[in-house]
């Protein structure tokens, strides 16, 4: 097995706009904002604005679909919904800098492992090493010394615990769980990434209308659903989440239609080291050495993975 790449571009540009759209869902993170009735005006965007690369070609792929296909999709679509509800209340609980690497690092190191298993995608010796690399630096972003106090004290720091709770007790392995699920129905039975994906989100759109469209009593569905999708703090917010946040994941099942899903998934976690300048750029954060080192041995582990 090997990494071409232009499989290595699409990761990178792909983690590039994970993070910067993290970045921007974060900011909506407060008790003013509604998680659900936020993920439902993204998944609202993501479908207006990618329809044109998708309506012409959905009716005839799906037509074709098999039962197996549909049940893929259902099956993606309730894992990302939960992916996205958890996220969104991690990051209302606590900081971005602990729930975001701890999600998608964990959710690469169990995804890695599954996906080696479940589609034998065994990687040779260079490249394990590389993983390991890989794996290794995004604990040390995270601050392994603080979480490994936070799991022996909870009470201690408590929002440091709640990140670790939801970064890997619930986004990490919700996130492996999706990226296997994905990577076998654009692997193994070739569909189309942009109308899988597409069609996935039209599905998490309907299941958690219910939720997100609820509104006050006396006030029309139409005046509230216009209110909630377009509400003037988090209009940017909306926007910037529903176009690069499947932009980001086509490019990843892009990438793993041209290389194993084993090297992808956490590849794609080279996102954290964008997150980091972005973090220092936008977010005004301090970077310690720990994080740096982190870094260096993330890109250690792509060298060994090319």
């Amino acid at each position: 097995m090997h990494l071409p790449l232009n499989a290595l571009l699409l990761i990178l540009l792909g983690a590039l706009c994970h993070a910067t759209w993290n970045i921007y869902s974060k900011r909506t993170a407060t008790k003013d904002v509604s998680p659900t009735a936020f993920i439902w005006a993204g998944n609202l965007v993501s479908l207006i604005v990618f329809a044109p690369l998708v309506v012409q070609n959905l009716w005839q792929d799906a037509r074709s679909w098999s039962a197996l296909t549909w049940g893929l999709i259902v099956l993606s679509a309730t894992l990302h919904q939960l992916y996205s509800v958890l996220l969104q209340q991690g990051y209302r609980h606590a900081d971005y800098g602990v729930v975001y690497p701890l999600a998608r690092g964990s959710g690469a190191m169990f995804a890695s492992l599954l996906v080696i298993v479940l589609l034998s995608e065994w990687p040779q010796a260079r490249q394990w090493l590389g993983l390991g690399f890989i794996i290794t630096g995004i604990f040390v972003v995270a601050g392994i010394r603080s979480l490994l106090q936070a799991m022996s004290q909870p009470t201690k720091d408590a929002r440091l615990f709640s990140g670790l709770r939801y970064g890997v007790g619930i986004g990490g392995l919700i996130a492996a769980a999706y990226t296997v699920v994905d990577g076998f129905a654009v692997k193994r039975l070739a569909l189309p990434a942009l109308t899988y994906y597409w069609t996935g989100i039209l599905v998490r759109t309907l299941l958690i209308s219910p939720w997100a469209l609820r509104r006050p009593a006396g006030l029309p569905l139409l005046q509230h659903t216009i209110a909630l999708t377009w509400a003037a703090p988090y209009r940017r917010s909306i926007v910037a989440v529903g176009i690069l946040s499947p932009l980001a994941y086509w490019l990843a099942l892009l990438a793993a239609q041209r290389a194993p899903v084993s090297f992808v998934a956490p590849l794609r976690e080279v996102s954290m080291l964008f997150a980091m300048l972005l973090g220092t750029w936008l977010l005004k954060e301090k970077q310690p050495m720990s994080r740096i080192g982190g870094a260096v041995l993330m890109v250690a582990g792509i060298y060994f993975l090319i």
